[in-house]
């Protein structure tokens, strides 16, 4: 059992994982990459489909042979397909593009989802701070974002972005201490 999940190292790191630390014994830099727990995708694309379908059977009132269909059918049909239906191509399509993706390299971390990536640098982001289900960190106040949106953030999350430690396998304190680590180790690196 992997601590972290579908933790796969990049093809420039040696296969050697303690956990929480990577080493390189190669000149290349060292970079993990924690992708998407695919049996969890799998299961929740299986559940939220058959949802789907049985909104969609609510709608047409053929499995319940019904004599006379109610409005609290269309409603709950209605509402079923249109929350599960696109959250099932949505998370089918997390297994066969392999996302959502969290990459760690010396400059930062990339974040990766279906609808596009960011990248922080670690010099940008403040401690990573486990809040409840989330992983909250605050950005540089130069960094280009929303004002609005980092208000809200700080105000719904703790912090003005956040990482879903759901969607990488891990509890949000184990992935609080994994970023705060890689961030330590070349923000204030020793030796150097």
């Amino acid at each position: 059992m992997q601590p972290f999940g579908d933790v796969r190292i990049g093809a420039i790191l040696p296969e050697y994982d303690d956990g929480m630390t990577v080493a390189s014994l190669s000149d290349e830099p060292p970079i993990l990459v924690i992708h998407t727990d695919r049996e969890k995708a799998a299961l929740l694309t299986v559940g939220s489909f058959v949802l789907a379908m049985t909104s969609l059977a609510l709608l047409t009132n053929e499995p319940f042979h019904m004599a006379s269909p109610s409005l609290m059918n269309y409603v709950f049909g209605a509402l079923g397909l249109v929350m599960f239906g696109p959250g099932s191509l949505v998370l089918l399509g997390s297994i066969f593009l392999d996302l959502p993706r969290l990459t760690l390299t010396e400059e930062g971390f990339r974040v990766s989802h279906l609808r596009g990536s960011a990248f922080y640098s670690w010099q940008s982001v403040s401690a990573f701070t486990a809040r409840g289900r989330m992983v909250s960190m605050d950005l540089d106040p130069t960094m280009p974002n929303l004002r609005r949106l980092r208000r809200f953030n700080r105000r719904w999350f703790g912090g003005e972005a956040s990482i879903s430690p759901y969607e990488h396998g891990m509890s949000a304190l184990d992935l609080a201490d994994l970023l705060n680590n890689w961030r330590d180790r070349y923000v204030f690196p020793q030796g150097r």
